[in-house]
């Protein structure tokens, strides 16, 4: 059994067949200097391929083999955009919102604060007002 599996350990390897493992990423941004570094790295260190995505083009329904979908918007979050990666992550999906993807610019996106679980209103309810 051991020499089989060292066998096609080895085809695999030789074959180049991991391609067929790849990892889709969708990252939806606004700007891509940071994201394209993410992606070198990710390519250089793991088998994930990156879809780097302004809002416009970023698909409304995410294909089934989207391994995980990053969100790096700086502005403001349109709700359809919103609307597609909290149906992708409460279906089960991975998600990555990072940095500015929590910011007051998010405050308008329906429903966007509750699915992060933050509130960023500043009220007399709220005893830690950005908690």
């Amino acid at each position: 059994m051991k020499k089989w599996i060292a066998f096609i350990l080895s085809i695999w390897l030789w074959t180049g067949l991991q391609s067929a493992f790849t990892q889709t990423v969708y990252v939806v941004a606004d700007e891509f200097e940071q994201m394209e570094v993410l992606d070198a790295f990710l390519q250089a260190n793991g088998p994930f391929r990156l879809h780097i995505l302004e809002q416009a083009d970023f698909p409304k329904t995410l294909p089934p083999d989207t391994t995980a979908v990053i969100e790096f918007v700086h502005g403001q979050l349109s709700d359809a955009i919103a609307a597609t990666i909290m149906e992708y992550t409460l279906g089960g999906g991975r998600t990555l919102v990072i940095h500015h993807g929590l910011s007051s610019g998010k405050k308008s996106t329906k429903g966007w604060y509750k699915f992060l679980g933050v509130n960023l209103d500043a009220s007399p309810d709220c005893p830690h007002p950005y908690g």
